[in-house]
């Protein structure tokens, strides 16, 4: 009977690995909205000249006026340049507001429809800081089977992204009476873009929710504490009796 158990644990992992590795793909995807462009809400003006291009120093990423943005039965709060929402509900608006940046990022949400199901979240910064991409931020939902902890989960997601990411820091935090994954991991696109991505692996009930936000790696450094006080402010949303409540990370987000 032992023996039976710890093969069908082994079956279980795998398949959970097979599914988790395709969906870790998924996350990723965002990694081609990649351009030649620069765009900033406070001029709006793209130029080519080296000396037009926004510098880094220029705009103040940890002094921001927030907005809390909707996604399916969550709630994250983020900068007020982030467009976004819920993809199952909000694709349309979400590839209007790409494609008025440049109309090549509309068109690359293609490959976004085909694993929309398991997204909850997509959001953008309209602030284009390095002329190659842009930062976003996505959360799925997987589901996580009774028999499988989140260590065990943890480590199946850092040995899948090991295959096309290079892992920098990778902690199992504490935090209340529950407990969270966190990776920060960098990769290199088809055009030969440095990108680094910060992961969250946070279970709720029989789902492990995993939010990623992804940046150009020049620019994780300036955006990062703004990543912390946005993954600070997820709330999971539920019904109980026909109403609707939300639970929160217990983290306070900065007051501007």
């Amino acid at each position: 009977m032992k023996y039976v158990n710890l093969e069908l644990k082994w079956k279980q992992l795998t398949l959970q690995g097979w599914k988790l590795g395709r969906l870790l793909i998924a996350v990723c995807l965002f990694l081609t909205l990649s351009s030649c462009q620069n765009f900033s809400p406070k001029d709006p003006q793209v130029s080519s000249r080296e000396e037009n291009k926004p510098k880094l120093e220029a705009l103040e990423l940890t002094a921001e006026t927030w907005q809390t943005i909707e996604g399916n039965g969550i709630r994250l709060s983020l900068p007020e340049s982030y467009r976004g929402g819920n993809p199952n509900q909000d694709l349309r608006e979400i590839e209007a507001a790409l494609t008025e940046l440049q109309e090549s990022y509309g068109k690359r949400l293609r490959s976004i429809k085909q694993n929309v199901d398991n997204m909850a979240l997509i959001a953008f910064d309209t602030r284009s800081l390095t002329p190659e991409a842009l930062t976003n931020v996505n959360i799925v939902q997987h589901p996580l089977q009774e028999s499988i902890d989140l260590e065990t989960y943890f480590s199946e997601a850092v040995q899948q992204l090991q295959k096309t990411h290079q892992i920098e820091e990778q902690d199992l935090i504490a935090q209340n009476e529950s407990s969270r994954g966190r990776i920060v991991a960098k990769t290199t696109t088809e055009d030969a873009i440095a990108m680094k991505q910060l992961f969250y692996f946070q279970p709720q009930s029989e789902t492990v929710w995993i939010t990623t936000y992804t940046t150009p790696a020049k620019e994780f450094q300036q955006r990062v504490a703004n990543f912390e006080d946005s993954i600070a402010s997820l709330q999971f949303q539920h019904k109980e009796s026909g109403n609707e409540s939300a639970i929160a990370n217990n983290i306070q987000l900065p007051c501007n």
